[in-house]
């Protein structure tokens, strides 16, 4: 069976921290368009997902969510842009020596 026509992936927030920053749960709906377990749709998709340097780990869990655990250097980084940003009004601190 084909897939279904191409989405915006979706990752949210979890409720429970510990699960991850991010948990992607489309693959029950899609799984099931395409007549295939959930669990194993999601083993094709991380088989394609390359988040090196974003996450440090990206794992399946129960009948086939994908959760996503950040990067520190990642976000350190992401911070590092947005306090330079004009247009996000942060600007870093200057050193005094």
């Amino acid at each position: 069976a084909a897939a279904p026509a191409a989405r915006e992936p979706q990752a949210r927030q979890p409720a429970k921290g510990q699960i991850g920053d991010y948990q992607a749960n489309g693959m029950m709906a899609v799984a099931k368009k395409l007549g295939m377990a959930p669990r194993q749709l999601a083993e094709q998709v991380l088989t394609h997902l390359d988040l090196s340097g974003i996450a440090s780990k990206v794992e399946i869990a129960g009948p086939g969510f994908i959760n996503i655990f950040l990067e520190p250097a990642f976000l350190a980084e992401q911070v590092q842009q947005a306090l330079a940003s004009a247009r996000l009004g942060g600007s870093q601190p200057t050193r005094q020596t």
